[in-house]
């Protein structure tokens, strides 16, 4: 029977299990471990889902990684030097865990992790032959978690972002969209289904990103970057984007062709220091107004041009730009689109399922592609029945009362009207 067991290791860690083809867990780490956007392997989402599909790590045939970041300890040093610093931070990681585990702690550390793409920079810089696979120590990262007997493979960031969104859109003849900040060097890629496997058309490097150029201006109004870009969505409605529109599109804007964006800046310091000096006494409102006018000048009309020349009328979306709804409305209002799917998950959470997806189309043997279907819920991770919360409350010595719907819709307004 096979099971295959998505992993994003990185910012919103995240694992999803699927057996016999059907997805039966997705979990963020997030949410079990309380860390917002937790960076770092998913220990407990992986535990949690195979515990819920009824499986155990020596079930799992096969593991598919996004690619993002990963533990370093899975993976050869290109040069002595990098070897005997990252052996240092090992071993003060095991006596952290095993601190841990005398105090009763679970031994999760905070423990080093590898850039992919940084990895590649490092092979080069140490005269080693490219390609971060051929490095990777699959038997050690197999026997300790216990998947001895799986396949592993690392799939393209922006491929499982992909497959997260085409998968679950209930339409095999749909044209599939992604941008984000970046991943492996790239920030944007469009797609189209061939045979039930997705076909990469076009891509954009990561230094023009559109993800990294609202998150730029996230950061600098002062808000918290992966947190808050959704404040600067708000604020657009209050500003006047004319003011500095002309000045952001040297950040952002579509290539003359349509197929891809561009950008004055190679680099994100001097893109930084251009939008410092750019915003310097205006408001929150402007800056941001113009901040969403560039985004939705980009990437409106580019999905505009990609539908027209692949006569698709049904558009997938994927990364978290498309966490934006005033620009997913300005898709949706389209007159060549019917219809727009939003994966859920459209940040880096959704790459767990995005990658097993990717895993399950790749020809792996005992696999095969999953049917694009409807998603119906977002209800995958674990269910906690009443009974298990009134345990959890008499542990806490929290005091409870157990209400009807009628009284507890009476009691919550009566406290909000009361402040």
């Amino acid at each position: 029977m096979p099971i295959v067991l998505g992993i994003h290791c990185g910012h919103n860690a995240a694992a999803a299990v699927y057996v016999e083809g059907k997805l039966q867990a997705a979990i963020s780490e997030e949410r079990l471990s309380r860390v917002k956007n937790h960076l770092g392997y998913p220990y407990r989402a992986v535990t949690e889902c195979l515990r819920m599909a009824g499986a155990e790590a020596r079930h799992v045939t096969h593991a598919a990684l996004s690619e993002a970041v990963f533990p370093w300890r899975f993976f050869e040093k290109p040069s002595p030097a990098i070897a005997v610093r990252e052996a240092w931070h090992s071993f003060r990681r095991d006596v952290r865990g095993r601190v841990r585990s005398a105090l009763g702690k679970p031994p999760y550390p905070k423990e080093r992790l590898v850039g992919l793409f940084d990895y590649e920079r490092l092979l080069y810089r140490a005269g080693r032959e490219a390609g971060y696979p051929r490095y990777f120590l699959a038997d050690r990262f197999k026997d300790v978690f216990g998947f001895r007997n799986a396949r592993v493979k690392f799939y393209p960031h922006h491929l499982t972002h992909a497959y997260s969104a085409y998968a679950y859109s209930g339409r095999p003849d749909c044209l599939v969209v992604t941008i984000d900040g970046g991943g492996f060097g790239i920030c944007h890629s469009v797609n189209i289904p061939r045979e039930k496997s997705l076909k990469v058309l076009r891509q954009t490097s990561e230094q023009s990103s559109p993800g990294f150029f609202y998150q730029d201006i996230t950061v600098l109004l002062g808000f918290k970057p992966l947190q808050h870009e959704g404040k600067i969505t708000g604020l657009a409605a209050y500003g006047k984007p004319e003011i500095l529109s002309d000045a952001f599109r040297r950040c952002l804007r579509l290539t003359e062709d349509g197929w891809s964006f561009e950008s004055d800046f190679s680099g994100s310091a001097d893109r930084q220091r251009y939008l410092r000096e750019a915003i310097a006494g205006r408001s929150r409102e402007d800056v941001s107004a113009a901040a969403q006018r560039v985004l939705e000048d980009a990437v409106v009309p580019h999905v505009r041009q990609m539908v027209r020349a692949q006569n698709l009328r049904t558009v997938a979306l994927a990364g978290g730009v498309f966490a934006n709804v005033k620009l997913n409305q300005h898709i949706c209002e389209l007159p060549e689109v019917d219809e727009i799917f939003v994966t859920p998950p459209m940040g880096d959470e959704g790459l767990a399922w995005g990658a097993a997806l990717a895993m399950m189309s790749d020809g792996a043997e005992g696999l095969r592609p999953a049917d694009p279907t409807r998603l119906t819920d977002v209800y995958l991770g674990p269910r906690y029945p009443e009974s298990v919360c009134e345990e959890a409350l008499r542990a806490a010595r929290v005091p409870y009362e157990k209400l009807s719907d009628e009284k507890l819709f009476e009691t919550v307004a009566t406290a909000l009207a009361d402040g």
